[in-house]
């Protein structure tokens, strides 16, 4: 037998190694111990499990920004004057998590965090009567960020934007609301471009953490 003291110091050579899995790492398992980390999956990265216990492949949680949706008004949407109301998106250009229905954003299980939101109200009066426009973000059906404009003389349209970043928790709902004041308590409308062109928007996304 030989033992260790009559190995010299890097005599031991990759050909003297027992064939391992294309892939493993080694490691040391709690007793010290050598051992073979399983070959993880593309895109994972070796990641560490605590005291006691070797490293692993995992996906991180947050390794995308998703979830993440992209969602416009196909037609136009006549809102009453005064009256905050709920906005039409009934397209998307896309939805990671199928969270965005009903014109509301609800955040899926598992993935709570911060989010960053934007948008975008393209709104008319044919009569020249806006006043002022005002945008409101609710959180589970309360108010938590609102905006206006206010003008000295009334104005046929205007194209309002934002964004906003917001803490949510699983299961959070967040819709987007907006409210027209003229001078003449007549209709206003949202603007379309229709199934193409994109006029009014409301999209969001998960920032990494």
């Amino acid at each position: 037998s030989i033992d260790t003291i009559h190995i010299a110091d890097d005599q031991i050579t990759l050909a003297k190694m027992a064939p391992g899995t294309d892939g493993n790492i080694i490691s040391y398992d709690a007793s010290g111990n050598p051992v073979a980390i399983a070959t993880g999956n593309d895109g994972q990265v070796l990641t560490s499990t605590g005291a006691g216990s070797p490293p692993a492949f995992e996906t991180l949680a947050s390794a995308t920004n998703t979830p993440a949706f992209f969602a416009f008004n196909g037609a136009n949407q006549t809102l009453n004057d005064a009256a905050l109301t709920k906005i039409v998106f009934n397209l998307e250009k896309f939805d990671t998590d199928n969270a965005f229905a009903s014109n509301t954003f609800t955040v899926p299980s598992g993935q709570a965090g911060k989010y960053l939101f934007s948008w975008q109200v393209d709104y008319f009066n044919a009569g020249n009567k806006i006043l002022e426009g005002i945008y409101n973000i609710k959180v589970n059906n309360s108010i938590l960020i609102q905006g206006w404009e206010a003008t000295p003389s009334a104005y046929s349209e205007q194209t309002k934007q934002g964004s906003t970043i917001i803490s949510l928790s699983a299961a959070d709902t967040v819709d987007f609301y907006f409210y027209i004041n003229t001078n003449d308590s007549s209709q206003s409308t949202i603007r379309s471009g229709g199934s193409t062109e994109v006029h009014s928007f409301f999209s969001g996304f998960k920032l990494t953490e």
